[in-house]
């Protein structure tokens, strides 16, 4: 504390930020998906939508792998919302701060745009754009998963 007697100390400000800084970065690294779920949960999302890009539209095995991979990928997402109850986090499907709504709908229209951009280019004979997006996709699905795992994304306390 300074001299007042009721005022803090500008040290001790951001000692406080700077352990609340912590204490949302040890949250992450806890709600933090293992890394074999994640990969495995990242190779269905490649195999959904390379399957719907490249397979032919008439084949009977496209909709078998789509019809077969999109519940396990589901179905990987309960087993985290699983562990991470385990963990004693509450998981919500909507996050409850704007800052993570809207978060979740910038991720959700990237991907959407990318995936209608991607059927256009295909549609135009470019052959590379399934494989480009699907990396793009993969890419930005992983990094929110390691780096937002509780859906929220983490701001530092001296921005707050």
């Amino acid at each position: 504390m300074s001299e007042h007697a009721n005022t803090p100390d500008v040290g001790d400000l951001r000692a406080a930020l700077k352990s609340v800084d912590q204490a949302q970065l040890a949250l992450v690294a806890a709600a933090r998906t293992p890394v074999w779920l994640t990969a495995l949960a990242t190779g269905l999302l490649a195999v959904i939508l390379l399957g719907n890009w490249l397979m032919d539209q008439e084949s009977g095995s496209r909709a078998l792998i789509i019809g077969l991979a999109t519940p396990a990928f589901l179905g990987l997402w309960g087993v985290n919302i699983l562990i991470l109850n385990r963990r004693g986090l509450k998981v919500r499907v909507i996050p409850s701060s704007s800052a993570g709504r809207w978060f979740l709908i910038g991720y959700s229209v990237f991907a959407l745009g990318l995936f209608l951009l991607t059927n256009l280019l295909l549609a135009q004979g470019q052959s590379w754009a399934p494989w480009v997006s699907t990396a793009l996709i993969c890419a930005t699905f992983v990094i929110q998963v390691r780096r937002f795992p509780t859906g929220e994304p983490i701001v530092p306390a001296d921005r707050q």
